[in-house]
């Protein structure tokens, strides 16, 4: 990797996680989670910037890039469809079956629905990670809304 003109190393302990990030380039999957609202609070760092562009400016010593992207960045979330098929919840790995997934996921919108139903007061959800293989991807036909996260509130338990 080059930066202003200049070679520069990867190879220490140090720029371990920079240089994995560099050369495992397999973990692009699609993912997030199965409703549009509730995120696990502990998720809202993904909203920060991409753990890539962290790691160069830390390694760079440009924290000024960092500062510069947030004061530029906006956030979205992205509902998308989707074949149940090919869907894969991250807890619930034995879970290959679309019938088996179909209830799954219909468990999980009943909670959600009950859950809103009675304004938040009487029951909570868990909102499950999902994600797709690395191998899949979506067109922009899957795309069914794409909406800007002005309020965390409104996105984030």
């Amino acid at each position: 990797m080059f930066y202003r003109k200049r070679s520069l190393d990867l190879t220490n302990k140090r720029n371990h996680r920079l240089q994995s990030r560099l050369t495992n380039l397999e973990d692009s999957c699609v993912n997030g989670f199965l409703l549009p609202e509730q995120m696990p609070h502990i998720y809202k760092e993904l909203t920060a910037m991409p753990e890539i562009l962290s790691d160069l400016a830390t390694y760079l010593r440009r924290l000024d890039l960092q500062n510069e992207y947030f004061s530029k960045k906006k956030c979205y979330i992205a509902s998308i469809k989707v074949p149940i098929v090919d869907l894969t919840f991250d807890d619930f790995q034995y879970e290959t079956d679309s019938i088996e997934k179909t209830k799954l996921i219909l468990k999980y919108v009943f909670n959600f629905l009950y859950f809103k139903s009675h304004k938040n007061t009487y029951c909570s959800i868990y909102n499950p990670i999902i994600r797709l293989p690395d191998n899949k991807s979506i067109g922009n036909e899957d795309i069914v809304a794409i909406c800007e996260i002005t309020d965390f509130k409104d996105f984030f338990a």
